[in-house]
């Protein structure tokens, strides 16, 4: 709709014009499910409407009050929010809203229904003590392996060959390097008799 009005002084005339549009359906966000003691809002929206759309809320096809003593919700009919501080099992229904605002019939959106379920506090409880012992658990065993030098690297072992005289003592870092130089392809040049040295003498 639209709707002008001319004012005119000394032959100088204003026209002024006021486009009306009315409702269109809204657009509704109502949880299916919710838990007893929680903070739950409905909301519902019309971007279109000028001027800008007055809002109420239905449960099972009832118009919710905006202003009713002892209530345990409240409603915003401005902005189209209506809002359980700690929704209980008395407020699961139906529930949709509808748009007006004095241009043309108002628009509903479809309802949707609410449930309310009870929290299990017991399973709550019992997952979280469950979390608690898993972590104790794992700091212990964190514990338990740092004290015991598990986490500890050993780069080399040591070993007692009593066969030899004196009992040599070879480490396996040593037994490594060998095999390095003997897989590169290096030999060691042939010793001639007369480079032999005695050096030690031992008995079978």
């Amino acid at each position: 709709e639209c709707g002008c009005v001319a004012l005119c002084v000394l032959l100088l005339c204003d026209v002024f014009c006021v486009v009306s549009v009315p409702p269109h359906t809204p657009s509704c966000d109502v949880p299916s499910s919710a838990l007893t003691g929680s903070l739950v809002q409905l909301r519902c929206r019309d971007r279109h409407s000028i001027p800008a759309a007055i809002y109420t809320w239905f449960k099972d096809n009832r118009a919710l009050p905006i202003q009713l003593p002892n209530a345990t919700y409240t409603i915003d009919e401005k902005t189209g929010v209506l809002t359980f501080q700690k929704v209980s099992r008395a407020d699961a229904g139906q529930y949709y809203c509808e748009a007006r605002n004095g241009v043309g019939p108002g628009k509903s959106c479809s309802g949707t229904r609410m449930q309310i379920d009870d929290l299990n506090e017991a399973a709550l409880i019992s997952g979280v003590l469950l979390l608690a012992l898993l972590l104790f658990l794992c700091a212990f065993g964190g514990f338990y392996a740092h004290r015991h030098g598990l986490f500890s690297r050993h780069r080399g072992r040591s070993f007692w060959i009593p066969q030899c005289h004196g009992a040599a003592h070879i480490s396996s870092q040593n037994l490594h390097r060998t095999e390095h130089i003997q897989n590169s392809g290096y030999s060691h040049p042939p010793k001639e008799p007369q480079d032999f040295k005695h050096t030690q003498s031992f008995m079978l």
